[in-house]
């Protein structure tokens, strides 16, 4: 990031690893580290990363905060508690929304990316989750990145 910074004049950086923070311990000291490195070497940059909502916490983020962090994509699939459990994801929405208000208070813009529709998804569902999105609210811009399921033969949702 150094040499980029100083040859290239390269300012922004993107971790593009949704497992960034996915594995525990290891992965959280990881990011710290690199956290720490960055301000030690008083690089002057921005950068970007991947991760799961159940990894955003307010001492970590404040840190990755400190050392530039400015955005984070989260893959949140649905805000309907439901849809989160047939799809296995381990997680309720309300720990979905909890990550965006950590996220909002350090001013880190949140980009979310959801399963808009699978094949038993009403419009009711599908919309479900938009009033909290409002509520939120990230600066005047709310970036949403939706995902679109697709049904493969072998997969749950397939139907014949």
């Amino acid at each position: 990031m150094e040499q980029l910074i100083d040859r290239f004049g390269v300012s922004e950086f993107a971790f593009a690893d949704e497992q960034f923070l996915g594995h525990g311990t290891s992965s959280t000291n990881r990011a710290i580290a690199i956290a720490d490195e960055i301000l030690r070497r008083g690089l002057n940059c921005k950068w970007y990363m991947e991760t799961r909502s159940s990894d955003v916490s307010l001492p970590l983020f404040r840190k990755l905060r400190e050392s530039g962090l400015r955005a984070v994509f989260m893959g949140i699939e649905s805000g309907f508690d439901p849809a989160l459990k047939s799809l296995n994801k381990g997680i309720r929405a309300s720990q979905h929304m909890k990550a965006i208000e950590v996220l909002k208070e350090l001013e880190i813009l949140p980009s979310i990316g959801f399963i808009m529709f699978r094949p038993e998804t009403t419009i009711e569902v599908s919309v479900w989750f938009w009033p909290s999105m409002r509520s939120v609210g990230s600066r005047g811009r709310w970036p949403l990145w939706a995902h679109w399921f697709v049904s493969t033969k072998g997969n749950r949702g397939h139907i014949e």
